[in-house]
């Protein structure tokens, strides 16, 4: 995936709800079980951890400021 496409996502996951990025780290896992190319499968891993660390951090924030 190129640089245009890391942008945009980076975007998407700043202004996304932690429901939208569930669902989108779910649909890359389920995707991630079916692609065969290598860089495929490394992109949406990459995908997956970045959207894992963005739910976390945000559920981290949220316990804090209770």
């Amino acid at each position: 995936m190129n640089k245009t496409f890391w942008d945009d996502f980076f975007r998407w996951m700043e202004n996304a709800s932690i429901e939208e990025l569930r669902v989108a780290k779910n649909k890359a896992a389920e995707e991630l079980e079916t692609a065969s190319d290598p860089e495929i499968r490394s992109d949406l891993k990459r995908m997956i951890r970045y959207l894992e660390e963005e739910i976390l951090t945000r559920l981290f924030f949220q316990r804090k400021e209770q």
